[in-house]
């Protein structure tokens, strides 16, 4: 059963995570990745090794099932041979019993403006059980990846086929109709994995419906009596935007430690 140790004290949970964060900031800036960067900054990368190695632990053990392999093998991502103490930090939501209680806060501001902003807009979401439309997400997802105006985020060759093995689907459409933002979710010892969550299109209402599909996703997990929400990308690797993103819907720092029964 995965297991999170033990809180330690909010304030000092949050100056940790500010440390960390601010030390990827520069990391990311610096264009110079790796291990050459942490030799280069002994000081620095000691400090962020140390505030590192004080977050809160979720211990995940990961089942033989096809959702269990699938969570231990995306929540192993980034795991090579260099392996410091920033290359176990992932963002993480604890997703609460009752899921009303995950948009309450001064820290919810901007997701509650942002999910009235996508209900005017008409953005609605479903979850996806038909085969068929699951296997036409899976193509449009793959063609999306493939011509994202975004290079950081396009991919010669997607591969998304797995996606057809797990439950949680969920949907974001625009008003017309058109798929906005597509979610996947394996889910294994009370954990989902952030297999997938992605938008199928770059305007303003596929924004807008990252906001609201997080709050959906959270509210699902929490029905299926999930405890945790992990992004499947190590901390290390993910840009300002989205560690900012992941802020302002919930994420907090965590290390991972992933073990099989």
């Amino acid at each position: 059963m995965s297991t999170a140790s033990p809180l330690i004290d909010d304030h000092e949970y949050a100056a940790l995570e500010s440390a960390v964060n601010a030390f990827l900031d520069q990391y990311e800036a610096s264009g110079s990745k790796g291990v050459g960067y942490l030799l280069r900054r002994p000081r620095r990368t000691a400090a962020a090794f140390a505030s590192a190695r004080r977050l809160p632990v979720l211990q995940v053990r990961t089942s033989a099932t096809p959702e269990g392999r699938a969570v231990r093998h995306e929540l192993s991502r980034g795991v090579g041979r260099l392996r410091t103490p920033l290359h176990t930090v992932s963002g993480a939501v604890a997703v609460p019993d009752d899921s009303t209680q995950y948009e309450l806060g001064a820290s919810k501001q901007t997701l509650r403006r942002k999910v009235r902003a996508a209900q005017k807009r008409g953005i609605t979401w479903e979850a996806v059980t038909d085969p068929v439309l699951r296997r036409e997400l899976v193509d449009l997802a793959d063609e999306h990846e493939r011509n994202n105006p975004h290079a950081l985020y396009r991919a010669d060759s997607p591969s998304n086929e797995d996606l057809l093995d797990y439950d949680l689907w969920l949907l974001a459409r625009a008003a017309d109709g058109s798929p906005l933002l597509l979610s996947v979710t394996p889910i294994d010892d009370g954990v989902g994995a952030l297999r997938y969550f992605r938008t199928l299109r770059a305007d303003d209402d596929a924004s807008l419906a990252r906001y609201l599909m997080t709050q959906v996703l959270i509210t699902e997990l929490s029905r299926r009596g999930v405890h945790h929400l992990v992004d499947t990308t190590i901390s290390m690797h993910l840009s300002h935007g989205l560690r900012h993103f992941q802020r302002m819907v919930g994420f907090r720092l965590i290390r991972l430690e992933v073990c099989e029964d």
